[in-house]
């Protein structure tokens, strides 16, 4: 590819992402609600992908290519779903209803999944031992996972969604909850969760608050979230020996440079969406990897079968022959659409976020309208994790580098079908 070339596609990118911009916000701004307009469907989908594309200036002209079709797949598919979710899920019939929850069900729901959730916790580290504890945290938690204790480290983190929900409700000591949910990620040193965890909690502050939150005050709280989330990584990296054994982070690990450690952490995840979409592209491409027709998304049932079942990532980095600490590759959202129906699964993939973040987003609205405050939290805490699902799968996809997302997903939806019924106005 020339750099003509390379140029007018990047020119038609350009094009793309402001036309779905300029959709999203004319979209979302007519609509009455306390949530912050960066933080709607439309805005969330279109900065998530703008932020993930971000560092394709990177990538060899081949690789852009092979890139610049999943990219452009990808918006494809959150245009339809932008124009398809409003038709499906907003008709007549829908202004005349609101949502009720059974609060005592709920929380009687939420206490048994949680408890469920700490026992199985304390029985992985009775087993294992506690993986923060130990030399190599970040191969120690993996090695746990593979040796059979992967459930049990699964339930653990349904302490996620059932502590959230019992927040919401108001429940007594529920701080006590939530405290108790983030030691349990702490000690399984596994810091992709806490974002799980402290988002949903900032959607319950945006409605709680009296004054309403603007979107700059969004991005400082972005801001912070991922500063903090940095920090941790750094730390974890400079606890380590074993990664003085890369040469980007050796020479910053032997001088004590925690900054040059950090910079050198967040540029490596800033490159790994465009990097790792070629990757799983390339290996569907070179028959080195066989098209998933939709098994990847089943990894959380299949792993219970005999012998092993590797996910998505782990396939992907045995097959490139990568080699590092901890777990696997990646697939990002447009790779992990890609490996399992070529370029129709990357538009589905784009399709199924935007549609799953309008869907919640309606559940909101019509909760919002005539129900109890602790019901309103409840829809706004649920949204505001599905929110973070959506954006940390165009790193992770969604179910292709961890599987603990999209089961707290399905308890929250378990949860709030199982306890909520529609009620004419």
């Amino acid at each position: 590819m020339d750099s003509t070339l390379r140029a007018t596609i990047g020119g038609f990118q350009i094009f793309a992402v402001v036309l779905l911009l300029v959709t999203a916000i004319y979209r979302e701004s007519s609509r009455k609600t306390r949530v912050p307009l960066l933080l709607r469907p439309g805005l969330v989908i279109s900065l998530a992908m703008v932020v993930a594309s971000i560092a394709v200036v990177s990538l060899t002209d081949e690789d852009f290519g092979s890139y610049a079709t999943l990219w452009f797949s990808q918006i494809i598919g959150i245009f339809l779903g932008l124009l398809l979710s409003r038709a499906l899920l907003y008709r007549p019939s829908a202004e005349r209803i609101q949502v009720v929850i059974n609060q005592p069900l709920m929380a009687r729901s939420a206490d048994a999944i949680f408890a469920f959730g700490a026992l199985l916790a304390l029985a992985f580290f009775a087993w294992r031992g506690v993986p923060a504890l130990q030399g190599n945290v970040e191969q120690g938690r993996v090695d746990a996972a593979i040796e059979g204790t992967g459930y049990l480290r699964l339930a653990a983190y349904l302490t996620i969604p059932s502590s959230l929900m019992l927040f919401a409700l108001g429940r007594k000591h529920a701080w006590a909850f939530v405290g108790a949910s983030f030691l349990i990620i702490i000690a399984l040193a596994n810091r992709s969760p806490l974002p799980y965890l402290f988002v949903p909690l900032l959607f319950v502050y945006i409605y709680r608050t009296a004054k309403p939150i603007g979107s700059l005050r969004v991005i400082i709280y972005a801001l912070v979230l991922g500063s903090a989330i940095v920090a941790f990584g750094t730390f974890r990296i400079l606890g380590q020996a074993d990664f003085e054994n890369y040469q980007e982070y050796r020479q910053d690990i032997r001088d004590g440079n925690v900054l040059g450690v950090a910079l050198t952490s967040f540029t490596h995840y800033a490159e790994v969406v465009a990097d790792n979409a070629v990757l799983a592209k390339s290996l569907v491409d070179s028959g080195a990897m066989s098209v998933k027709y939709g098994t990847s998304y089943l990894i959380l049932f299949i792993t219970a079968l005999p012998g092993e079942q590797l996910s998505l990532d782990r396939e992907i980095k045995l097959l490139s022959g990568k080699t590092f600490i901890g777990g696997g590759t990646p697939p990002t959202l447009m790779g992990e659409g890609y490996v399992n129906f070529g370029y129709l699964g990357t538009i589905l993939s784009g399709f199924f976020v935007t549609f799953l973040l309008e869907y919640w987003f309606r559940e909101l609205l019509l909760t919002s309208r005539h129900s109890a405050p602790a019901a309103v939290t409840v829809a706004f805490v649920t949204y505001g994790y599905m929110v973070y699902w959506v954006i940390g799968s165009q790193v992770a996809g969604l179910i292709g580098a961890s599987t603990f997302p999209m089961a707290c997903a399905i308890v929250f939806l378990i949860l709030w079908h199982s306890t909520t019924k529609r009620l004419p106005v």
